[in-house]
């Protein structure tokens, strides 16, 4: 009787294991089918978690090199794309702030002309009452008239001066308003007495996990409850 050799590396060099895309699917079919009941079939389960990590690392390890290289190639364009970004935003930020300016100083010029005109206009209605008011006195009109007419005077005037430049095409003024927290304890205060503001704190997930994790069941801290979520390590043949 023969004994049979052992296959050479040759011949398992030929025996290919399946692809990653068909190797997951499968996996993940087995775990749907899984069930413990038993000892038999806890030891399955663990056999199965053990594959599953095993096939983690493979696909990882296969995608690393791949991300590698995209990586590196993204950062080639981001960093050619940045180099010539750069010095335009600079020189937008440049252009901006000079055309920003000079608008706001004609829009000041404008309002002072428009106050000029509602002044000389109002000085204009009130000498125009002025002499209504003394004719109206000279002609027998009584006092609760004359009072009447004086008041005239005092109505609001309307008129618009007119803009002092042409804007150029193309050009837009936008006005951009942001918050700023002057005062953190009023706010959170404020939030305390109305439940509408609440949506404007936002807690500090990372300082309170980190006080959890270091607490546990220990962690005291006002509308902050601990909680425990159980995972399985695994490792991999």
């Amino acid at each position: 009787m023969t004994t049979p050799t052992a296959p050479t590396a040759e011949v398992m060099s030929t025996v290919q294991t399946p692809p990653l895309e068909q190797r997951v699917p499968t996996v993940l079919e087995k775990a749907k089918a899984i069930a413990i009941t038993d000892q038999h079939t806890y030891d399955e389960a663990a056999v199965l978690l053990r594959a599953v990590a095993t096939l983690e690392r493979e696909i990882v390890a296969y995608h690393k090199p791949l991300k590698e290289a995209a990586n590196k190639a993204h950062r080639a364009v981001c960093e050619a794309e940045k180099g010539l970004l750069t010095p335009l935003t600079e020189a937008r930020r440049i252009v901006s702030t000079a055309v920003a300016k000079w608008q706001d100083d004609q829009e000041k010029e404008r309002r002072r002309q428009q106050a000029l005109m509602e002044q000389t206009m109002r000085a204009a209605q009130e000498e125009q009452a002025l002499e209504v008011a003394i004719e109206a006195e000279a002609g027998g009109a009584g006092e609760e008239v004359v009072e009447q007419v004086l008041a005239s005077a005092s109505a609001p005037v309307s008129v618009v001066a007119a803009p002092t430049y042409t804007r150029a095409a193309g050009i837009a003024s936008r006005e951009t308003w942001s918050a700023k927290i002057v005062s953190l304890k009023q706010l959170v205060q404020a939030a305390a007495r109305n439940d509408a503001l609440l949506c404007y704190l936002l807690p500090n997930t990372v300082a309170l996990n980190a006080q959890a994790r270091a607490l546990k069941t220990a962690c005291n801290i006002p509308g902050v409850q601990a909680v425990r979520d159980t995972g399985i390590s695994v490792r991999s043949n």
